[in-house]
């Protein structure tokens, strides 16, 4: 039989395990997420900049080993999470542990619609989620939405840069680089926020351009009604499931290859004359 010694240092390396697990799945997320907006700010070069930064992204990010190292710490960093605030004995923390702990129960739910109308509607019906598809959602289509969309990478990556914090202010080297990570930290963003307006703009003007619209569509190959009811049905369970932290409001159902497929549809109706086209209903992310 294990001593209570014994069991106690057990204990302590299992709980130094996990502290260890959850910080680089922290990493890798945070990886993740700078890739990413990075990819964005090239849209302050230029349009085609964007698109080809992609083509690399997703050559990182969207192979078999990718896929399961950020899935997997996507799944094991939040569950770590839950699992460390369970062990707590007491609630008692910073403002600045709160405000990460709450920023990371928040997020995975204000993501899923993203995840499902661009990761999801790629693998299971070959939709091309381009950042012109993309970017017409959030700029052109839905623009509330896409202001929703940029608060969520705002709030990841300040939930990412408290993580970072917490740990690298424990190492003797960190008031040497702090400036310069605080620097990066700001700008980063910044310049990404700065890249998609860039990029809005100019698919704005191009979205004037007749057949311009149905060009896109038939390029990206927007998902018909059958597949929309599905990537529908494939959001309910995902945001349910997350903690039931925030509910699901109608608007927020359909992912933005729903959206472009619903103007695919109205696109193919004759408008009477003398009578404007409305945006489409449907949400895009």
């Amino acid at each position: 039989m294990l001593t209570h010694a014994q069991s106690t240092s057990q204990q302590r390396s299992c709980a130094a395990w996990l502290r260890r697990a959850r910080l680089w799945s922290g990493i890798v997320l945070v990886v993740y997420l700078t890739t990413h907006l990075a990819n964005h700010a090239l849209g302050l070069v230029s349009f085609a900049a964007l698109e080809a930064g992609r083509g690399w992204f997703l050559l990182l990010w969207r192979n078999p080993l990718g896929t399961a190292l950020l899935y997997g710490a996507l799944a094991s960093h939040l569950v770590l999470a839950l699992w460390s605030l369970y062990q707590r004995q007491r609630l008692r923390m910073s403002l600045g542990e709160a405000v990460q702990l709450l920023l990371g129960l928040a997020i995975p739910p204000l993501l899923t619609t993203h995840v499902v109308g661009t990761r999801l509607a790629h693998a299971w019906f070959d939709v091309t989620d381009s950042y012109t598809a993309v970017v017409l959602g959030l700029w052109v289509l839905r623009p509330d939405v896409g202001v929703r969309q940029v608060l969520v990478v705002l709030l990841t990556w300040l939930h990412g840069c408290l993580g970072m914090y917490f740990w690298l202010r424990l190492q003797p080297w960190y008031r040497r680089v702090a400036p310069w990570l605080l620097v990066v930290a700001i700008l980063l963003p910044a310049l990404a926020l700065f890249g998609f307006v860039q990029a809005g703009r100019e698919v704005a003007a191009h979205a004037r351009e007749p057949g311009w619209l149905q060009e896109v569509l038939r390029a990206t190959h927007a998902p018909d009604a059958a597949a929309r009811q599905r990537l529908d049905h494939m959001y309910a369970p995902w945001s349910l499931g997350s903690l039931g932290l925030l509910s699901a409001p109608s608007c927020w159902r359909v992912p933005c290859a729903s959206a472009l497929s619903d103007v695919a549809r109205r696109s193919r109706s004759p408008i009477p004359r003398g009578r404007k086209s409305s945006c489409p209903s449907a949400s895009v992310c």
